[in-house]
Parts: structure tokens; C-alpha cells; sequence
């Protein structure tokens, strides 16, 4: 596969900040998780099973679900990535 580069930019945002898209997203759902939206069931799991479960249920809607929670770290990951933003240890 020389000289492929079908998709090397999307790997290359996500290889520049990894510690961030880690961080990110272990906030995101711990912050999700917090807001209550009735006792004892946090938003993210609410959002699981009334939108995506709903929407489809069963695995196809759990894939849904997953692939939804990684765009929006994807678009974490290029917001860093156009304002030049690497973090580094």
C-alpha cells in the first residue's frame, strides 16, 4: 500500500493529541453520567436507551450509539487539531 493516503489525515489528527481524546472522552461520559434526568439514570445511559435503543434496538442500536460517542470526540480531536493544539507530556 505505498503511497495510499485515503484516510491518513483523519489518523494523523487523531495520532496528534491522543492523551486529549483520552481524557476527553472519559470526561465527557463521567460529566454525561452526572446530569441526572430521572433518579438513579445519568443522560448518557437515558440517551442509550430512549434515542438510540428506540431508534433501533438491540446491537444496531448500541453500534449507533458508539459511533455517535466517537464523532463527537472526532470532532473534539479537529477542533484541536485546526487551532494548532497538541498536548504533550
Amino acid at each position: 500500500l505505498r503511497g495510499a493516503r485515503l484516510g491518513r489525515g483523519f489518523l494523523q489528527m487523531l495520532g496528534r493529541n491522543p492523551l486529549a481524546l483520552y481524557l476527553f472522552s472519559e470526561l465527557l461520559v463521567v460529566t454525561l453520567e452526572l446530569i441526572q434526568v430521572r433518579p438513579g439514570m445519568g443522560l448518557y445511559h437515558w440517551v442509550g436507551l430512549e434515542l438510540f435503543q428506540r431508534l433501533a434496538p438491540g446491537p444496531l442500536g448500541s453500534l449507533l450509539c458508539a459511533l455517535t460517542y466517537t464523532s463527537v470526540c472526532c470532532l473534539f480531536a479537529r477542533a484541536l487539531d485546526r487551532r494548532g493544539i497538541i498536548l504533550k507530556v
